[in-house]
């Protein structure tokens, strides 16, 4: 399973918790349009 899969299923399963949660970090960087190379998760538990 590739890193987007199980970055997917984390997302989807808090989501189906009603985990509120911010997505923070590289991927944050990248999702606005920035490049940033990271291979790992950072989410924020609220």
């Amino acid at each position: 399973m590739s890193f987007m899969d199980q970055y997917k299923r984390i997302i989807v399963s808090f989501n189906k918790h009603q985990v509120d949660d911010v997505v923070i970090g590289g991927m944050a960087v990248n999702y606005h349009g920035y490049s940033r190379s990271t291979m790992d998760m950072d989410n924020w538990v609220l």
